[in-house]
């Protein structure tokens, strides 16, 4: 894998990552854009001490766009998008309208092919692996900033979620805090250590009330990790898109090395 990271016009990072070791990234973003200015900011809900994050400002984000003037496809002629280049493999950005910037945390896309009509279940197990390595990536890297206690990677598909582009991508979220299922998810498996006494060196167990079904726990310093099975996309019969992964979010507790994914199957 290759990592390249550019500026793009406004100021935010953009990174490619490439199956080819030679591939050369050096396309402009030539796009006239101001540097983005953002309006995010946390607050606390008094009732159930949650947080909440407001973002007015991605009242005007880009909305069903027709598939020519798609914001993730490459660049192609005169038609700029967010992606400078004529093609790419997996490309990672930060959001143009983020609900978490600056201090109050970071969002990322992450375009999972250039093809706008293809799907995560459409990916080659290369493909897959490719768009597994870029999330690992970034949760290493969101992890070490001083605003971001917990990464969540997840894919965005669907109207009925509230998608507003239809190019197959998902987003990463670098949350200033712990969210409640997390946490929750913390104190049960401490709560299980408590009540088994099981040993903190290398212990790998699966809770039959664990949440989701296949997945690991591991102790190895006294918080969890969740480990990755590569096993490439399958076919599902649940309602999640076939081939989707489910992903677990990672916290500033948890090895910062190691993928937070589990297959789908």
């Amino acid at each position: 894998m290759k990592k390249t990271s550019t500026p793009l016009a406004d100021g935010r990072e953009l990174i490619y990552y490439d199956l080819r070791d030679d591939a050369v990234r050096d396309a402009v973003d030539r796009r006239p854009l101001d540097r983005t200015v953002t309006s995010s900011e946390i607050r606390r809900d008094p009732l159930l001490g949650d947080s909440v994050a407001i973002a007015s400002h991605r009242q005007g984000r880009t909305y069903h766009p027709p598939a020519n003037e798609c914001p993730l496809c490459p660049s192609e002629g005169e038609r700029l998008s967010e992606i400078p280049d004529s093609s790419y493999d997996v490309v990672v950005f930060e959001n143009r309208f983020p609900s978490l910037a600056g201090d109050s945390g970071r969002c990322e896309v992450v375009c999972f092919t250039s093809d706008h009509d293809s799907s995560f279940a459409d990916l080659t197990e290369e493909q897959a692996g490719l768009v597994l390595d870029a999330w690992t990536d970034r949760t290493a890297e969101l992890s070490h900033l001083p605003s971001v206690q917990q990464v969540f990677c997840f894919e965005n598909r669907g109207a009925e979620i509230g998608v507003t582009l239809g190019h197959p991508h998902g987003q990463i979220y670098g949350y200033p805090f712990t969210t409640p299922r997390t946490a929750l998810m913390l104190r049960s498996a401490a709560a299980h250590k408590e009540a088994t006494g099981a040993a903190t060196s290398s212990t790998t167990y699966s809770p039959a009330n664990w949440p989701g079904s296949g997945s690991s726990f591991r102790e190895s310093t006294g918080s969890p990790s969740f480990r990755t099975r590569r096993t490439g996309p399958t076919r599902s019969t649940s309602t999640r898109a076939a081939g989707s992964p489910t992903c677990w979010p990672s916290t500033r507790t948890h090895a910062q090395s190691s993928p937070r994914c589990i297959w789908n199957s």
